[in-house]
């Protein structure tokens, strides 16, 4: 996979999982902001960081680019509703109380929700300003902008003339079992809205939880650990190798280092050159040639014992009154050798 794209999907992925983990918690709920934006926007950062000093194909690039900025884009949209409180309309109230809190829907907001206690109690009173008879009603909660029915019918009666409507339950989660509501596993802060024949309006609660107490919140971490994860490697597998080393690299004289053969090699080949211009090597013969005949090594030491005779000789060492005119120059051989030497001279 190219590095552009999976560097964008793992960032999506992330910025999905951290927005369940944060719904989870109490601390926002998956709104326009939380599941398109955030996403968006570490779906771009991912896309940047694995594409910047790389060369490869734009197709890929220009797909991620369009898709992450295109959901930072719709999840911006919702910057126009972070302030927006609980509201309530066609002449209706509604008041609720928990084990840990009580409010009324128009009081309630995204920073400001209505706590729930899911193990303890709940009591609520709704008054219409009108006799509902046989009247529908809906509640739904609100996901990235769109609403999911939770409850509803079709046709409710209301046969005494009732203007109010109220209960007590002694625990949120088995109540909501009761109605088919998995509220044991329902933690977190969310939108929640409805109509009841004339009436309709939408409120904030934040069902308490205890740190990954759900098995959703459990699971959105590990998959944002995991998306992490990936999106560091990602980034690590798209930055550009380093120059390699030449044969002869960490200025290891020829002959010393890690490639000693090919660094003889080399040299012999370079040495071979300066035979091929001095005529011992046939023009014909191409390097390929040079480097599988057996006998270079001999051409190679013919022309170095060549050369070396005509460089000038050096001094000796200890002799400061040598000359490039005496040196080299053989002293005669005496007919006795003990000449010079006192006592042995006869």
């Amino acid at each position: 996979m190219r590095k552009p794209v999976s560097g964008g999907i793992w960032g999506i992925i992330l910025g999905i999982a951290v927005a369940l983990v944060l719904q989870q918690q109490g601390i926002w709920p998956l709104d326009k902001l939380g599941l398109f934006l955030l996403p968006g926007l570490i779906g771009l950062i991912g896309v940047l960081i694995t594409s910047l000093g790389r060369a490869g194909a734009t197709a890929p690039l220009a797909i991620m680019l369009v898709i992450t900025l295109g959901l930072a884009a719709y999840g911006a949209t919702g910057f126009g509703d972070m302030n927006e409180v609980g509201e309530l309309n066609g002449g209706c109230t509604v008041q609720a109380t928990s084990a840990v809190d009580s409010t009324i829907v128009t009081d309630t907001s995204r920073m400001d929700p209505f706590d729930i206690d899911p193990r303890g109690s709940l009591s609520w009173m709704a008054k219409s300003g009108s006799v509902f008879d046989d009247y529908p009603w809906r509640i739904y909660v609100e996901i990235g902008g769109s609403e999911i029915t939770i409850d509803e019918e079709a046709s409710e009666d209301n046969d005494a003339g009732d203007t109010e409507n109220s209960d007590t339950v002694a625990n949120v989660e088995e109540y909501g079992e009761s109605r088919g509501i998995p509220v044991s596993q329902l933690r977190g802060i969310y939108k929640v809205g409805g109509f009841a024949s004339v009436c309709n309006g939408f409120g904030f609660v934040n069902i308490l939880s205890e740190p990954l107490e759900s098995l959703l919140s459990k699971v959105a971490a590990a998959i944002a650990l995991l998306a992490l994860i990936m999106l560091i490697r990602a980034f690590v597998g798209s930055r550009p190798p380093a120059d390699p080393p030449s044969a002869n690299g960490g200025g290891e004289p020829p002959g010393d280092g890690p490639n000693d053969e090919g660094a003889d090699r080399s040299i012999a080949t370079d040495i071979a050159g300066g035979a091929l211009t001095a005529g011992y090597i046939s023009p014909d013969l191409s390097d390929a040639d040079l480097e599988e005949d057996p006998e270079s090594d001999q051409i190679i030491e013919a022309f170095l014992e060549e050369r070396s005779q005509e460089l000038p000789p050096l001094p000796p060492d200890g002799n400061p009154e040598a000359t490039p005119d005496t040196v080299g120059e053989v002293e005669p051989e005496k007919e006795n050798p003990n000449e010079g030497l006192p006592g042995l001279e006869d």
